[in-house]
């Protein structure tokens, strides 16, 4: 009984290579369209993570809401000096030192802003400490 063949397929025949190659083929292509959706699902999900989008706000609320961050971001500081001085156009301007100012460049700033030559600066400067002197010894 051993002896006996048993009808096989034959693989060699050109009918059955060609199933086989569309079977390969068949499956590739699967494994390339599930790996595009699954690109595409990867996409979607990105799409709806974005960043918080900006919201119209009226000019009105605008102004309250710059107030309120601005005042969130800068503590209160004490007021330790007012300077109040007319300027080359003979306009009265204003300026507020606050505690840990830099006499240095608020005198610079000032000169930059009124258009001041170095020895001017420096003079203004030593003003700044001057007062700030007087009012820490209290003379």
């Amino acid at each position: 009984m051993s002896a006996e063949k048993t009808a096989r397929l034959d693989k060699q025949h050109g009918f059955l290579r060609q199933i086989i190659k569309n079977q390969i083929d068949r499956d590739e292509y699967d494994k390339v369209v599930k790996a595009q959706h699954k690109q595409q699902r990867r996409q979607r999900n990105q799409a709806w993570k974005r960043p918080d989008k900006n919201i119209y706000t009226p000019p009105t609320k605008k102004s309250v809401a710059a107030v309120n961050d601005a005042e969130d971001d800068n503590p209160r500081k004490e007021e330790l000096l007012q300077i109040e001085y007319v300027n080359q156009e003979d306009q009265v301007s204003n300026h507020t030192i606050y505690e840990g100012d830099d006499p240095r460049k608020v005198a610079s700033m000032i000169g930059r802003k009124e258009g001041l030559s170095q020895p001017y600066v420096q003079a203004l400067c030593e003003i700044i400490w001057e007062k700030l002197d007087h009012m820490k010894t209290g003379t």
